[in-house]
């Protein structure tokens, strides 16, 4: 959110991704989600180290999750962030 920018999302480059919402909330010791440039090779930098490239950030503002083909969420950051935000808004306005 503080970066204003959308991802593209393809739950299969996690795993297996036959039930989407155990992608989304499993317990998975030890995992990161990282961001690195587009000109960086992860197998360079995770060599030997076991990784997935699940997405790319995008400029459009929007954050795209899919599984194979099939469009699961499609929402606007700007979306995400007012309902982040609001509960704090109420409290502290």
């Amino acid at each position: 959110l503080g970066g204003d920018l959308g991802i593209d999302i393809d739950l299969l480059k996690v795993g297996e991704a036959e039930r989407p919402d155990f992608v989304f909330f499993n317990e998975t010791a030890g995992c990161f989600l990282i961001e690195v440039p587009e000109n960086v090779s992860t197998e360079k930098m995770f060599a030997g180290l076991p990784h997935s490239v699940i997405g790319k950030t995008t400029s459009d503002k929007v954050i795209n999750v899919r599984n194979w083909s099939e469009l699961l969420v499609s929402i606007p950051v700007d979306d995400l962030r007012t309902a982040w935000q609001k509960p704090m808004l109420e409290v502290f306005a």
